[in-house]
């Protein structure tokens, strides 16, 4: 297994789009398709869309960034394997490079916040196996995060209560938006 994470640009967008789930598994992904995510991606300019390649193929794709509302977290907004791939490793060896990635960040950050559909088993054992702790469920998802160690710099940084004090860049719904201000929520109950 090669895997890297490969930005998503105007010379690889085509083949990207066609990664696929089968039918039944997209009922547990918001956005509903790849190029719905890469569409809604462009109301949201701090989160960046990766392809995951094994070796030259393709296998996944995933959506992550800064907080919209608060610089001091990462959100990930999507995370699929291509229904071909998966059960191989490449999901948690995507999300063990987006972790690293975002530890190696200045200012360090505070965690990453993720969601998941209540029902979407693989994701709930993929991402407990990598730390991520629930602190909110709702309706709809069940929201997760994977606390940094606090250094200096985080305890200087803004609280999750404070993510709900600053409006998204755009009205668009994002799960990542949406995620912040459960934390946030969250936290300051």
């Amino acid at each position: 297994m090669n895997v890297r994470l490969d930005p998503v640009s105007l010379n690889n967008w085509e083949e990207v789009i066609k990664i696929d789930l089968e039918p039944e598994q997209w009922a547990n992904v918001d956005p509903p398709s790849v190029l719905h995510a890469l569409c809604e991606g462009q109301f949201w300019p701090t989160f960046n869309s990766f392809v995951i390649l094994d070796g030259d193929e393709q296998v996944g794709f995933v959506v992550h960034g800064i907080a919209p509302t608060d610089p001091a977290y990462w959100a990930v907004a999507i995370l699929i394997v291509e229904k071909t791939h998966q059960h191989k490793g490449f999901g948690r060896e995507a999300m063990t490079q987006v972790i690293a990635q975002a530890k190696a960040v200045e200012p360090p950050l505070k965690g990453i916040a993720i969601s998941y559909r209540p029902g979407n088993i693989a994701a709930k054992a993929l991402y407990t196996s990598l730390g991520f702790e629930p602190f909110l469920s709702d309706e709809t998802d069940i929201h997760a995060c994977l606390r940094f160690p606090a250094t200096a710099a985080c305890a200087r940084r803004r609280s999750p209560s404070s993510i709900l004090k600053t409006s998204p860049p755009s009205k668009a719904r994002s799960p990542a938006a949406s995620m912040c201000r459960s934390a946030a929520q969250n936290t300051a109950r």
